[in-house]
C-alpha cells in the first residue's frame, strides 16, 4: 500500500535550518528531505520513514518548506511554476498527492489540510486520517476524515464535534537515531527548559518565574531556550534566555541538562502526554514534569521520571536531585529505556499499520497481508506464569497497556519474558534472567512479583544496591510479598549504613581513633606521595574526603595557605575542572611556586602570618563565592591562629575553613592535644564558638577523626554583614592579590616565547584590544597549528581596530618563511590602523567595507583552489553579527584551515555578569552562542586547544578593565574538516 504523510514545520525553524546550512537549498529534493528528517524536528510524529519496514511504499512531504517544494517542482520539469512568486502551499501539495496517488493519506496538520483539501483532490484515497493534540477551530471540517488520532481525550472529543467519522487514542513516539546522536553530550546546565511560551502557556510562565526566583549563586541555575518575543517573564529570565533551539539542537540541549523541565500546555485539561515527555526521556535526560492524573499511562513517577504538583515542590525536587546525581541519572536511564522500549518510532509504526488495517477492514476495503520487514517480531506466545512468580496481571494493567505499541498482546509478551527469566534463574544463568526481567518491567504492567524476580537476578550478579531498590518497588506496590520483605530485611543493614550521630562541637575530643602504629606507617609513606609527578603530602583519608567536600561545597574560590611544591593546588584545580565548577585557587607560600602551573591556580608569594599584605580587603570582599579556606602552612600555633583570625572577617555563613594537620598532637603523643593547629582551634572557638561548628561529616567520614585534619573542618553558621553588604553593592572589579606573579608556561618552547616577545607589537606602542595571553595564542595558532597548503597562503582578518593583531599575524607568517597575502576587512579603524595598513601594503589588501559586503566581493575574487587558510573573526560581537560572519566566511575557508575568534566568553552568571557587561558596553557578546551553534554543532569543526603564555594571569584585554572570574583568555579556535 502507498502511504503519504503531510507535515508542516514551524516557519522560524525552517528559516534557521537553511540559514545554518549554506548551499542546502540548491541540493536535490531528496537530499534536502533527508537532511530535514535527520535533524529531528517534530520527530515524535514523523511516521512515514518507519512504515517502510511494515511493507508500505511510504513517503513524507514537508509542505511549507519553500526551498524544498520549489526544488520538487523544478525536478518535475515545472520550472515556470517553481519560480512563480505567488505559489501557494495547497497548489504544490495537491500536485504531489496526485502524482503519488497514495492509498493512505495522513496529515499531521489537519487544520490547514482539512476536508476542503481532500474534496479538491481528483481522487479519494482509501483512507484519510490526521493527528491533533491541541484545540480545534470551530470552523474546522473533518467530515472527509475516516479517523482523527490523538493522545489527548479533549482533542478526540472535539474531533467528533468537527465531523470526524472515527477517533482513536494513539501515541507520539521517539526516533531512536536521536538517542544515539546525542548520547555523548556532556551536562552543562542545572535545569534546562526549552519550548514555546504562547497565550496557551500561562502556567508555564508562572512556573518558570517562580523557579527562577528560587535560583541563584550557591543554589542552582536555570537556563531557558525560549523563542522571542518574551512576554510576562521576570526580567532576569528575559536577560538570560538563550533563544530558541530546534531539531537536533533542541535534543542536544535537553541532554545537556541535569534536569529537563516540562510544563504542560494550559489546554491539556490535566492530561499529560505532550511531546516533551518523549523528547526529554528518549534523549536520556532526567525529566521533571508537572503532575497530571494520567502520567503513569506513559511513565512511572519516581522510577522513570519525576513529577511536581506545585512550584514549591518543584524547587524542592530540583535541589534534591541536583544533590543526588546517582538517583537522578538512574531515573533518567530507566526513562530512556522505557521510551525506547515502548515508544520508539519503528515500533509505533507497526501500531499505525494495525490501526490502518482495522479502519480499512471496517470500511470493507480489501487489505493485503501484513509485511513485517525488519521491524519488531510478532508478539510471542507464553505459558501462564502465575505459578512461577505468584503473579497475576491486573485489570488495571491490561487497561493501561492496551494503548501500548501496535495493539500487540502485551500481556503475552510479559508472560513470555517472566517464564524465560525464571527458567534461566533456576538454571544458574542469572545475567540472562536479569535482562528478561528488566525487559518485562519495561512494558509497564503492574505484575505482582515481577520486581522481586528482577531483584533476585540482580542480587545474583552482584548488583546488590539495585536489587534493594527493586525490592522497595515491589513492596510499595505489593506490601504482602513475604519473600521480598525478607530479602530487603537482609540486604538493608548490609548496604544502607546508618548516619553517624553528629557530636556537638563542645563535646568533641581531639584524638583520632586510628591505631598509632598504622598512623605512623601512613605518615611516613605520605611523604613519598605525588600528584601528576608533583610532590603532595596527602594521606589516603583526606585524599578521599576532599573530593566529597569540594562536590558538596562547590566553592568558586579556594584559598590555600601553604603551597609547598604546588601538588595540592594542582589537584584542587583539576577537581574544579572535573566537577564542572567555575572556580579558582589562590595558593600562598612564603616561597612562591615557580615550576607548576594550572589555568585555575594562582600561586602567591606571601607570609601566612601577615595575610593582609597579600590579600587586601577589596580582593577578599569581591571574590566569587562560596569561599573555601585551607590552612596547611607550617602547622605552628602562630600561623594557624593568624589564618583563623584573618579569614573570620571574610567567611560568609555556610562557608568552611579547614585547619590541617592537627594530627601532630597524636604523632607527638601530646596528651593535652595542644599542637599548634589544635591550640589555635581551641582558642579561636573560645572566642567565636557561637559562629562555627565542627563538621563531623568530614572529620568522622571513615571513623572518629580518621583524618589528618582532626576537628579541623569548621563551618561558619552565622551571617557576616560585611561580606553580605559587599555583595549587595555589586562592585565590578575583581582585583588580584597584591603579590601575584605571573610565571611563564614552563611547558612551552622558550625559543617560541622569545620570538613572540620580539614580534609582539603591543609593548612597542601599537594599541591592542587583546591581552598578552590572547596575543600569544594568536601567534601560537599561526606558528604551530597552521599547515600551509600551497605556495601562497592567504589570511582574512575581520575587525582590526588599531592594527596590532594585523601586525602580529604578519610577523608570525614572516617567521614561517612563506609567501602570504592578507585580506583585511575594516570599515573604520583608528589613525594608527591606517598607518599600519600603509606600512603593510605590500602584503595586505584593505577592504574598507562591512564584513557582509566584503564577503560578497571575496566570494567572486577567490578561486576554489586558493582559499584563505586562516581567518581571524573580531568584528561585530553580537550573536547575529558573528553568526552572519560565520555563514559568510566559513564557505571561503580552505578545508583544514583555522578560524579563530576573539571575545568568546562563558555564559553570564551572578559572579561574572558585571565584569562582562563592563567590557562590552552593557551588552552580552554573542560569540559563544554563534560558535556553539555553527562551528561546533552544524559544521562539526575540531576545537584547537591553544596554550596560555601565563596560565595564572587573569588580565583580560586591557589592565584597566575588571577581571572576569575564571577567564584567562577569550580566544577560541577551530579547524575546518578536510
Amino acid at each position: 500500500m502507498k502511504f503519504l504523510q503531510i507535515l508542516t514545520f514551524y516557519p522560524v525553524y525552517l528559516t534557521h535550518f537553511y540559514n545554518s546550512r549554506p548551499g542546502l537549498a540548491q541540493q536535490p529534493y531528496q537530499v534536502q528531505l533527508e537532511a530535514l528528517f535527520e535533524d529531528g524536528f517534530g520527530a515524535s510524529h514523523v511516521f512515514a520513514p518507519y512504515l517502510k519496514e511494515a511493507g508500505y511504499d511510504s513517503r513524507m512531504l514537508i509542505v511549507n518548506c519553500e526551498p524544498l517544494q520549489r526544488r520538487w517542482l523544478a525536478e518535475q520539469g515545472e520550472l515556470a511554476l517553481a519560480q512563480r512568486p505567488d505559489l501557494t502551499i495547497h497548489e504544490v501539495t495537491a500536485k504531489q498527492v496526485e502524482a503519488f496517488r497514495p492509498d493512505i493519506l495522513y496529515t499531521s496538520d489537519p487544520i490547514l489540510f482539512d476536508s476542503g483539501f481532500v474534496r479538491a483532490l481528483s481522487y479519494r484515497p482509501a483512507m484519510v486520517f490526521g493527528w491533533r493534540a491541541s484545540s480545534v477551530p470551530q470552523e474546522t471540517d473533518w467530515s472527509e476524515f475516516d479517523l482523527i488520532i490523538s493522545n489527548f481525550e479533549f482533542s478526540l472529543e472535539l474531533a467528533k464535534k468537527r465531523g470526524a467519522r472515527g477517533t482513536r487514542f494513539f501515541m507520539p513516539g521517539f526516533p531512536p537515531h536521536v538517542a544515539r546522536a546525542v548520547a555523548a553530550e556532556e551536562k552543562r546546565y542545572d535545569v534546562v527548559f526549552t519550548g514555546q511560551v504562547s497565550g496557551d502557556h500561562h502556567r508555564r510562565r508562572e512556573v518558570l518565574n517562580q523557579l527562577y526566583a528560587a535560583s541563584g549563586p550557591g543554589k542552582f541555575a536555570v537556563d531557558c531556550f525560549i523563542p522571542e518575543p518574551l512576554e510576562g517573564f521576570a526580567p532576569e529570565i528575559a536577560q538570560h534566555n538563550h533563544g530558541a533551539v530546534w531539531g537536533m539542537d533542541m535534543f542536544r540541549t535537553l541532554r545537556r541538562g541535569r534536569i529537563a523541565l516540562n510544563v504542560q500546555c494550559d489546554m491539556g485539561n490535566e492530561q499529560a502526554g505532550n511531546m516533551r515527555l518523549f523528547e526529554a526521556a528518549g534523549s536520556g535526560s532526567f525529566l521533571l514534569t508537572d503532575y497530571q492524573a494520567n502520567i503513569s499511562r506513559y511513565f512511572e513517577p519516581g522510577r522513570e521520571l519525576e513529577t511536581y504538583a506545585s512550584p514549591g515542590e518543584l524547587v524542592e525536587k530540583v535541589r534534591y536531585y541536583l544533590d543526588h546525581p546517582q538517583a537522578r541519572e538512574e531515573i533518567a536511564r530507566r526513562g530512556q529505556q522505557r521510551c525506547l522500549a515502548d515508544y520508539a518510532m519503528d515500533k509505533l509504526a507497526f501500531g499505525m499499520d494495525e490501526l490502518i488495517r482495522e479502519t480499512l477492514a471496517a470500511k470493507g476495503t480489501p487489505v493485503p497481508p501484513p509485511t513485517r520487514g525488519k521491524g519488531p517480531p510478532a508478539a510471542p506466545t507464553g505459558e501462564d506464569t502465575a505459578a512461577a512468580t505468584g503473579a497475576t496481571i491486573t485489570d488495571k494493567g491490561k487497561e493501561t497497556m492496551t494503548q501500548g505499541t501496535a495493539q500487540q498482546s502485551v500481556e503475552e509478551k510479559v508472560k513470555s519474558c517472566i517464564n524465560e527469566s525464571v527458567e534461566h534463574l533456576q538454571a544458574g544463568r542469572a545475567i540472562k534472567a536479569m535482562r528478561l526481567a528488566e525487559q518485562a518491567i519495561g512494558f509497564g504492567l503492574h505484575v505482582p512479583g515481577l520486581h522481586y524476580l528482577y531483584a533476585v537476578s540482580l542480587d545474583q550478579v552482584g548488583r546488590h544496591e539495585e536489587a534493594l531498590e527493586e525490592l522497595k518497588s515491589e513492596l510499595a506496590k505489593n506490601p504482602g510479598h513475604k519473600e521480598a520483605a525478607a530479602m530487603a530485611a537482609h540486604l538493608t543493614p548490609l548496604l544502607v549504613k546508618p548516619p553517624r550521630p553528629e557530636i556537638p562541637t563542645a563535646q568533641r575530643g581531639y584524638q583520632t581513633s586510628l591505631p598509632r602504629e598504622t598512623l605512623l606507617e601512613i605518615q611516613n609513606t605520605s611523604h613519598n606521595y605525588s600528584y601528576r609527578g608533583v610532590p603532595m603530602i596527602k594521606n589516603p583519608f583526606d585524599f578521599a574526603i576532599y573530593p566529597i567536600l569540594i562536590w558538596d561545597k562547590k566553592p568558586r574560590t579556594i584559598i590555600e595557605i601553604g603551597s609547598k611544591d604546588g601538588g595540592s593546588a594542582l589537584w584542587l584545580g583539576d577537581m574544579l575542572d572535573n566537577f564542572g565548577i567555575d572556580g579558582h585557587v589562590y595558593s600562598l607560600d612564603i616561597v612562591g611556586v615557580k615550576k607548576v602551573s594550572h589555568p585555575r591556580v594562582t600561586f602567591v608569594e606571601g607570609d601566612g602570618r601577615d595575610l593582609a599584605e597579600s590579600f587586601s580587603p577589596e580582593f577578599m570582599l569581591t571574590l566569587p563565592r562560596p569561599l573555601l579556606v585551607i590552612e596547611d602552612a607550617d602547622h605552628s600555633y602562630e600561623t594557624s591562629s593568624h589564618v583563623l583570625s584573618f579569614f573570620h572577617r571574610y567567611l560568609a555563613e555556610g562557608e568552611t575553613i579547614i585547619v590541617e594537620d592537627g594530627i601532630i598532637s597524636d604523632l607527638g603523643m601530646d596528651a593535652t592535644y595542644s599542637s599548634g593547629p589544635h591550640r589555635a582551634i581551641k582558642e579561636f572557638l573560645a572566642g567565636h564558638g557561637g559562629d562555627y561548628q565542627m563538621e563531623g561529616r568530614y572529620c568522622d567520614f571513615f571513623g572518629y577523626n580518621l583524618t589528618w585534619c582532626t576537628n579541623g573542618f569548621l563551618k561558619r553558621t552565622t551571617p557576616n554583614r560585611e561580606v553580605a553588604e559587599a555583595h549587595r553593592s555589586g562592585n565590578l572589579v575583581y582585583p588580584t592579590p597584591r603579590s601575584v606573579p605571573y610565571p611563564e608556561n614552563h611547558l612551552l618552547d622558550k625559543g617560541l616565547i622569545s620570538e613572540f616577545r620580539e614580534d609582539d607589537p603591543a609593548p612597542k606602542g601599537i594599541q591592542s584590544q587583546m591581552s598578552a595571553n590572547e596575543r600569544f595564542q594568536l601567534y601560537y595558532a599561526l606558528r604551530k597549528e597552521l599547515v600551509p597548503q600551497g605556495p601562497l597562503l592567504r589570511f582574512v582578518e575581520i575587525g582590526s581596530y588599531s592594527g596590532a593583531s594585523l601586525v602580529l599575524i604578519n610577523q608570525a607568517l614572516h617567521r614561517l618563511g612563506i609567501q602570504f597575502q592578507g585580506l583585511c576587512v575594516e570599515p573604520g579603524g583608528t589613525q594608527q590602523f591606517h598607518e599600519v595598513v600603509q606600512k603593510l601594503s605590500g602584503s595586505v589588501i584593505h577592504f574598507p567595507l562591512l564584513s557582509h559586503e566584503a564577503a560578497q566581493r571575496l566570494s567572486v575574487m577567490l578561486e576554489p583552489g586558493r582559499l584563505p587558510e586562516f581567518m581571524f573573526i573580531d568584528g561585530d560581537h553580537t550573536y547575529q553579527g558573528v553568526k552572519q560572519d560565520i555563514l559568510d566566511y566559513y564557505p571561503l575557508l580552505a578545508p583544514g584551515g583555522i578560524m579563530l575568534f576573539h571575545d568568546y566568553l562563558p555564559a553570564m552568571d551572578d559572579a561574572n555578569r558585571a565584569a562582562i557587561l563592563s567590557h562590552h558596553g552593557n551588552n552580552e557578546p554573542g560569540i559563544r552562542q554563534a560558535c556553539q551553534e555553527l562551528m561546533e554543532e552544524t559544521y562539526r569543526c575540531q576545537r584547537i586547544d591553544l596554550p596560555l603564555l601565563h596560565p595564572t594571569d587573569p588580565t583580560q584585554t586591557q589592565p584597566q578593565l575588571p577581571i572576569i572570574p575564571g577567564v584567562f583568555s577569550t580566544v577560541r579556535a577551530y579547524r575546518k574538516p578536510r
